[in-house]
């Protein structure tokens, strides 16, 4: 059971999904704004569950291979990061918010604005709880 969900066949189907996924997600964001793609599909239980699926596909590639060897230590870096990465998804689903900062040059900021996915509505203020200082801010174009 664990290697049939820890293929690599399974693997490449998951990612496919994703890929198209978020190759239309994109799609959406481009043409109707962030507060689309995230009602349409970041934040949909579906998309989640791809989430999800990925990880425990992940995490059970991972598993069957043990114990591990030496000579296996980038697979799993390589494993451990993917599966850090969709767990910060998760993470952010359930406790982030998108924000955006306003600061100047030479100036202190300490709000952040939660951008409303309706745009009738006011942008929510949201204390950080700390300050941060923009110095100098230096752009470099390649030539």
């Amino acid at each position: 059971m664990m290697a049939a969900v820890g293929s690599l066949q399974l693997a490449v189907a998951l990612i496919a999904v994703y890929v198209c996924v978020l190759a239309w997600a994109t799609t959406i964001e481009s043409k109707h704004g962030a507060a689309a793609a995230h009602v349409g599909v970041y934040d949909a239980g579906w998309f989640t569950a791809i989430n999800v699926l990925l990880a425990v596909n992940v995490l059970c590639a991972a598993l069957i291979r043990l114990p591990w060897k030496r000579r296996q230590t980038g697979f799993i870096v390589t494993h451990a990061g993917i599966l850090v990465l969709l767990a910060g998804c998760l993470v952010s689903l359930w406790g982030g918010f998108e924000a955006q900062l306003p600061i100047f040059e030479g100036h202190t900021a300490g709000r952040a604005y939660k951008e409303s996915h309706h745009r009738d509505l006011p942008r929510d203020e949201v204390a950080l709880g700390f300050q941060i200082h923009l110095h100098k801010f230096r752009r470099k174009l390649d030539p």
